[in-house]
């Protein structure tokens, strides 16, 4: 390995220790005390060292979103892909995305705002659109033979993640913990969207 290769490959590696550092202190207290100084107590670096890998707290939480974001986007995929009908893989595909959300609380919060403020979507906009754009298409498959107009899909999409959306954020926000009968709600929930898709 050369002095270059071994170099960037250090500083990955320090990257990644400030985003571990960063989520360990949110986990622990909250997205309100996250800060350069407490990211340098854990990982032994001055706060002006953090600075040399991301120019400030924006520029970390943003790319712990884009993670949070990749992530999200491979799992909603590869649930899909264990099904080969399209009500079995939305249904896959939403539960996949209910199970990020509640082992990952603290990356959905950051990432679609709930009970804070939403990171930089803007500057997130491919990586946003990924899982988004899986679910539509399933969608799209499922009421194909209405031979649905784009708004159409796009209207019952729509409906699809916000009622996906709300019940994760309702259950984040109500910090419940009875996650067994949680799920069996969302199953019937899922149901409930598939029967409404297809009529």
């Amino acid at each position: 390995m050369g002095i270059e290769e071994r170099k960037q490959r250090n500083r990955e590696a320090t990257r990644t220790n400030i985003l571990k550092a960063s989520l360990t202190i949110v986990i622990k207290d909250g997205w309100q005390a996250l800060s350069m100084r407490k990211i340098g107590e854990i990982i032994e670096y001055s706060a002006p060292v953090i600075y040399e890998y991301f120019s400030n707290k924006e520029a970390i939480l943003i790319e712990l979103a884009r993670r949070g974001y990749v992530s999200l986007n491979q799992q909603v995929s590869k649930a899909r892909q264990r099904e080969m009908l399209p009500e079995d893989q939305l249904e896959n595909m939403c539960m996949a995305y209910w199970e990020f959300a509640v082992t990952n609380k603290e990356l959905y919060q950051l990432m679609f705002g709930v009970d804070m403020q939403s990171c930089c979507p803007e500057k997130l906009a491919f990586e946003t659109g990924q899982s988004a754009l899986l679910i539509r298409t399933v969608i799209e498959q499922l009421i194909l033979q209405q031979e649905p107009d784009n708004d159409t899909i796009e209207a019952k999409h729509l409906m699809c993640w916000c009622s996906i959306h709300g019940l994760v954020s309702l259950n984040l926000l109500q910090k419940a913990d009875n996650h067994i009968f949680n799920k069996q709600v969302l199953r019937m929930f899922i149901k409930c969207i598939i029967n409404s898709l297809k009529s």
